[in-house]
């Protein structure tokens, strides 16, 4: 930040997200071609006090295959003297005061740790994203040689993988003062840029787990006070393996007490997320009967409505075809009896006259009846009293 001019940002926060510092090429080569001690004895530093606070340290270092395509591009390029480095050559060894610092803690930190890239960028040919995803490392320091290129192409990567990234300024190192200046102005636009003073405050601040802490501690003590005692029996051996084994235990036992409270966290919240979507859910479902039971009651009354509607006409043509029917034998039945009529015409007059002529006979003889009556009754004598 001094370099490029810019104001102090900020003071880091580390509790939210675990952290982890990532050196990047502390080799020969690059060290005395950068010609920046001061450089490195920050970066010394620095892995020192994230070792005391528990902070994973990995230390990458580049090496190339020979035979493989970026081994070629390394060889082509502009900076093909400073990238063409094989694991035996004397320019790839990690320089002092890192390696002894290394070499004290290697047997803490597992030997996963202390990577080789084949690329610019840490992620290239290394498994450090799933040492990362591991330890559930959430924001990544980085530091080490050169800014402009393997310290801008891992904050990057580390940016594409979904971690926050910060770059140490102070702790950079490069060719020239323009490389600084354009690498951290580039830095700065896509990760955070800090100072080493903010970090350092920021890895003495940052809690972590304490259990994890003080074990980490007791075993880096215990190494340092086991080197400084110089060369010791066998016996003294398995005593100080044993010891290294029991600690690497209380640190498995403590981080995976860690990823058991981190995965129970998620099952709860996975819990109360799934419960409200059945809740809703069973909501969605009753409401959907509801209108299912509805729906199916309107058309169960229009299908009752249209089957009457049916009968009613059934019943309607029925009643006619049997009016029809009816009149049509009414009309039959009266032409019938009109035949009859004609036919029995001629013989119903005289059926009539001889009628007639027995009921004027009849009436004669009632006349005569009586008229003979009252004659007798004329002259016959009074009755006596």
């Amino acid at each position: 930040l001094k370099f490029t001019g810019g104001a102090m940002a900020p003071a880091l926060q580390l509790d939210r997200y675990s952290p982890a510092l990532v050196v990047l090429c502390p080799q020969r080569r690059f060290v005395h071609n950068c010609g920046t001690h001061e450089i490195l004895q920050g970066i010394a530093e620095l892995v020192d006090q994230c070792i005391a606070r528990g902070v994973p340290v990995f230390i990458v270092s580049h090496v190339e295959q020979p035979g493989d395509a970026v081994a070629k591009r390394w060889q082509e390029g502009a900076h093909a003297c400073m990238y063409s480095l094989a694991a035996e050559d004397k320019d790839a060894q990690i320089v002092e005061p890192l390696r002894s610092t290394i070499n004290s803690v290697q047997g803490h930190f597992r030997p996963e740790m202390i990577l080789r890239k084949s690329g610019y960028s840490a992620f290239t040919g290394t498994q450090l994203h799933a040492h990362l995803q591991d330890l559930r490392v959430g924001h990544l320091l980085v530091c080490g040689y050169l800014v402009d290129f393997d310290v801008e192409q891992t904050a990057r990567d580390a940016v594409d993988r979904g971690l926050r990234a910060t770059v140490v300024g102070d702790c950079c190192g490069y060719l020239d003062v323009q490389d600084l200046e354009d690498g951290l102005e580039r830095i700065g636009c896509l990760t955070g840029v800090m100072s080493a003073e903010n970090v350092k405050a920021a890895v003495q601040a940052y809690r972590g787990s304490r259990r994890l802490r003080a074990a980490m501690n007791s075993h880096t003590a215990s190494l340092i006070s086991l080197k400084e005692a110089g060369q010791m029996g066998m016996q003294d051996q398995e005593k100080r393996l044993q010891h290294v084994e029991k600690v690497q235990e209380e640190v498995v036992v403590a981080v995976a007490k860690k990823q058991r409270w981190m995965e129970q966290k998620l099952k709860n919240s996975q819990r109360r997320y799934h419960t409200a979507a059945l809740r809703e859910a069973l909501r969605q479902e009753c409401l959907l009967s509801a209108q299912s039971r509805r729906t199916h009651a309107h058309t169960a009354k229009l299908q009752r409505a249209e089957d009457a509607e049916r009968q009613a006409a059934a019943m309607t043509d029925e009643v006619e075809h049997h009016c029809m029917q009816e009149a049509l034998r009414s009309q039959d039945r009266q032409d019938a009896l009109d035949r009859a009529l004609l036919q029995l015409g001629p013989r119903k007059k005289a059926l009539d006259v001889k009628k007639r002529l027995v009921e004027r006979e009849a009436r004669e003889k009632e006349a005569a009846f009586w008229a003979k009556h009252a004659e007798w009754m004329e002259g016959a004598p009074p009755l006596r009293d």
